[in-house]
């Protein structure tokens, strides 16, 4: 991919999740997403390894 269409991609999806600012879920819903928040977090490596590695494309821009 060329770094025009990298960037333009980043640019719209910004925009779009941008966008996103609120959403509505029936209270049952709202008592298991606040009860998912509050949960201690597990260590997850996959998880660890895709945050901390690079990636795909900032590997290609050091190219």
């Amino acid at each position: 991919m060329t770094e025009f269409i990298v960037e333009s991609a980043c640019a719209v999806a910004e925009i779009e999740l941008a966008e996103q600012k609120e959403f509505t879920l029936p209270p049952a819903q709202w008592q298991a997403f606040l009860a998912a928040l509050d949960k201690p977090t597990e260590y997850n490596p996959a998880l660890h390894r895709l945050l901390t590695e690079p990636s795909a494309i900032e590997l290609a821009n050091k190219k």
